[in-house]
C-alpha cells in the first residue's frame, strides 16, 4: 500500500487503493505516514523488511513505555509500572498475530490511546486540569488512524476528559439535585411508553 501511495494512487477509501481491503475500517493515514517516511528510498525487499523490523521494534518499545506509564498513573508505584512494562512487552499482540513486533493502524491507535488515558489519570491524581489541546489532538489522531478502534477510543477519551475536567461541577450538580425526584418521572414515562 505504501508503494501504491508513493506511485500516486491515493484515495481516502482503502478499498479503492488496493484489492486487499474489502472493508474500509481505517483511512489511509497510517499508510500515508509510512509511505512518507520511506519516500526517497527505493523500496527493495531488503529495505522493506529492515524498515518494518526497525519500526516494529520502536512500536514494541512504545507499547512497553505506554504500559509502564499507565501502570504508574493508576498505582503511583514504579514497581507496578515496571511489571506492567514487562507484561506489556511480553504479551503485546502475540495472541492475534503470533508476534510481538506487529505494527498496525489499530495497535498504533491503541498505544496512543493508552498514553492519553494515562495522562488524564495523572492529571486527575495531581488535581490538574487536563490539556484540551493534547486531548483534542489525540481524539483527531485516533479517528484518523482507525475508524472502529480509533472512534471507540476517542469516545472513551472524550468522556474521560469531560469527566476529569468538570469533575467538581458534576459533584456539585449531583449534591444539589437529588435524582430521587426523577424516579417517579421515569416510572410514569416507562408505563406510558410500554402502552399499559
Amino acid at each position: 500500500l505504501a508503494r501504491l501511495i508513493q506511485d500516486g494512487k491515493f484515495d481516502f477509501y482503502t478499498t479503492k487503493i488496493s484489492d486487499t481491503f474489502g472493508f474500509n475500517s481505517y483511512p489511509p493515514t497510517f499508510h500515508l505516514l509510512v509511505a512518507t517516511s520511506q519516500y526517497p528510498a527505493k523500496l527493495t525487499v531488503e529495505y522493506i523488511v529492515n524498515y518494518w523490523n526497525i519500526i516494529g521494534f520502536y512500536h514494541l518499545l512504545l507499547v512497553g513505555l505506554a504500559s509502564y506509564v499507565l501502570g504508574l498513573a493508576i498505582s503511583k508505584r514504579k514497581e507496578v509500572g515496571l511489571i506492567s512494562l514487562i507484561v506489556g512487552i511480553i504479551t503485546f499482540d502475540s495472541i492475534t498475530s503470533f508476534t510481538n513486533l506487529f505494527l498496525l493502524p489499530q495497535t498504533l491507535a491503541a498505544t496512543i490511546f493508552i498514553f492519553l488515558l494515562a495522562n488524564l489519570i495523572a492529571s486527575r491524581s495531581l488535581s490538574k486540569k487536563p490539556s484540551l489541546l493534547i486531548n483534542l489532538t489525540g481524539v483527531l489522531f485516533l479517528v484518523a488512524m482507525h475508524y472502529l478502534i480509533g472512534i471507540f477510543a476517542a469516545l472513551i477519551l472524550a468522556v474521560s476528559y469531560t469527566s476529569v475536567r468538570f469533575e467538581n461541577k458534576f459533584k456539585l450538580v449531583l449534591k444539589s439535585f437529588p435524582f430521587v425526584y426523577l424516579i417517579p418521572i421515569i416510572v410514569v414515562v416507562g408505563i406510558y411508553l410500554s402502552g399499559v
